[in-house]
């Protein structure tokens, strides 16, 4: 059976069963999903876990709880590794896919897009400094978005982009009930200042199709804008609209 960590603080992997023991692994994080050793804990307060060179180790009961899921388990000293995501992927899958978002994520990576440096040699990050063209994300925003800046460069729009303002952060959306798309590093901002939450949309039609159409959802087309938003999770099926600036 599989199990899911319910500690709001992180949960201790010891070597045996009681707080006496060493921890034998990282510690896993609220929304982990482990998997049980078939074999019986001489104390039946702790769970016994298998690690990843399938050696058992122990996690208290109390912080876990039995979970179905239809996703794989995590071995306790290793992130399971994320496959490369088939387009389109929905913003409510993510937790499914992923699981809750934690900061050495195995799918986190790099995304190097200096090679557009030239066109981007006035765009600020958002500490006011010189931007770095490198986006630390999502693997699978790795090809989308050098697919959008090819056609933002292309089309000689890059001279709208004056902010880079983030992309993987994990928090929680404006409404509080659910993590944002940027807890798994699967959206970017652009223009932040001139942009804000709610507030109009200074970007061009053609700026936000050059993201459209190389998949992206952009906050501008919400019922609330947010249009320094572009996220690559779908709110919603697009393919059959008739949006002019519907991803694709």
């Amino acid at each position: 059976m599989n199990y899911q960590v319910i500690a709001k603080s992180g949960l201790k992997v010891r070597s045996g069963p009681g707080t006496d023991y060493d921890e034998a692994a990282e510690r896993l994080l609220y929304g982990d999903v482990i998997i049980a050793a078939e074999e019986t804990s001489p104390d039946p307060t702790w769970l016994p876990v298998l690690l990843e060179d399938d050696t058992v180790a122990y996690v208290a009961r109390g912080f876990v709880q039995p979970v179905e899921t239809d996703y794989p388990a995590i071995e306790a000293v290793k992130i399971q590794d994320s496959p490369r995501v088939d387009l389109p992927i929905f913003q409510n899958q993510l937790t499914a896919k992923y699981g809750y978002p934690r900061e050495n994520a195995g799918y986190l990576k790099i995304i190097d897009l200096r090679e557009y440096a030239e066109h981007l040699a006035r765009v600020k990050d958002f500490n006011g400094n010189k931007w770095s063209c490198r986006i630390w994300g999502h693997e699978a925003m790795e090809a989308p978005l050098n697919l959008a800046f090819r056609r933002l460069s292309e089309r000689g729009l890059m001279g709208e982009l004056k902010t880079y303002d983030g992309c993987f952060n994990i928090r929680k959306m404006s409404s509080g009930r659910s993590y944002s798309v940027h807890s798994w590093g699967m959206a970017v901002d652009f223009n932040a200042r001139e942009n804000p939450y709610g507030g109009p949309v200074r970007f061009s039609d053609d700026l936000i199709r050059c993201f459209a159409e190389s998949g992206f959802e952009a906050g501008a087309l919400w019922r609330t804008p947010d249009g320094m938003h572009f996220q690559l999770p779908w709110t919603q099926d697009w393919r059959n609209s008739d949006n002019p600036l519907r991803p694709v």
